[in-house]
């Protein structure tokens, strides 16, 4: 569709962006559901399909890999705190 090879256009986006696609998209995904554990009372395997993990396990392993701790850790550490405006505009429940 943009006239680029898979490889080539993986290349220019890291060096455009700094991360390779997936760890972009990876990126993403957990900052979503960061932004889920923080405000909404959502069990985790509903916060993973919301952010686009099917499997709650791999959605765990990632998220403790990223953050450092295991979602249900984070949401007790954050629970309820105020969100900045921006992350509210980016959080899916939030959206028009």
């Amino acid at each position: 569709m943009a006239c680029m090879s898979a490889g080539y256009f993986q290349r220019a986006f890291k060096q455009i962006v700094g991360l390779s696609p997936i760890a972009y998209q990876q990126r993403l995904r957990i900052e979503a559901a960061q932004t889920l554990l923080r405000y909404d009372s959502l069990r985790c395997k509903e916060i993973a399909a919301r952010v686009g993990y099917d499997d709650v396990c791999h959605f765990s392993k990632i998220f403790k890999k990223t953050t450092g701790v295991s979602p249900v850790v984070y949401r007790n550490r954050h629970y309820g705190f105020p969100l900045p405006r921006k992350q509210i505009a980016n959080c899916p429940r939030f959206r028009s």
